[in-house]
Order: C-alpha cells, then structure tokens, then sequence
C-alpha cells in the first residue's frame, strides 16, 4: 500500500480565468488543494486567511501586479514558496522574470509552458518543504 503525502496547498495568482483554470485543473489532478485569485490584492486576502505552501503568479496583473505581489508575500508570509510565470507585456517575458528573481522567488516560468514542466517545478518545491520523509 502506497503512502499518502500530505496535500499541499497552492494559490494561482493570474487574471486569465483560462490559465487560472487550466493550472487549477492540472494542479487537482496532482492531488493538490489549489485556491485561484484574480489578482494580488485578493490573493493576500486568501493568504491571509490560512496557510499556503506555494504561490504561482503572474507578472501582470491588474490592482496589484506580480512585483507587488511577490514582496507582500515575501514579507507577510516568508514560508510560502513562490513561481513567478509570465508571457511577456511590454518587455520580453525574460525581463519580468529576471525582476522576480531579484525579488527572491523560487522559481520563475515563461509562458508557454507544458503541463509537465509546471508539475515538476511544483513537485520539486513542495517536496523539499513539506517531506518530513528523508527518502522523498
């Protein structure tokens, strides 16, 4: 009989309801309990609200934008891994993600991106923090 791993908790930060949902879906099929937000002024109400491991958010969003959203995460809740993806805007999508990572996320993803390649950078993140299991 297999172990069970603890479920992680994600919140996908983006204002593309398609992208929000097709990370939701792919994130729930992986056994993930996954909360989505529009933006970074309702992700931080979320975060807020009770723990989660990892944030995945976009640089370009709207009210809050990722820059600021990236540094109330790291202030407010030091813990929580973070993914910064983005497709670009006016700079090349290599520009915003170089800016996340001066801000200190864990990882930072141009858009597109595979199914795959996002699960194993939300794989490889959550296993190192929440594996009490040194073998994992």
């Amino acid at each position: 009989m297999g172990r069970t791993r603890p479920m992680s908790t994600i919140l996908i930060v983006d204002n593309d309801a398609y992208m929000r949902d097709w990370l939701r879906e792919i994130l729930l099929g992986a056994q993930y309990e996954v909360a989505v937000a529009p933006n970074g002024r309702v992700a931080l109400q979320q975060l807020r609200a009770g723990p989660t491991d990892l944030v995945i958010t976009e640089m370009l969003l709207p009210e809050m934008d990722g820059v600021e959203t990236i540094v109330a995460v790291r202030h407010g809740f030091p813990q929580t891994k973070i993914i910064a993806i983005t497709g670009g805007g006016i700079l090349a999508p290599r520009g915003y993600l170089q800016l996340a990572r001066a801000l200190g996320v864990d990882r930072a993803m141009a858009k597109p991106f595979t199914q795959s390649e996002m699960l194993d950078c939300v794989h490889a993140l959550l296993r190192k923090t929440s594996s009490t299991d040194p073998h994992l």
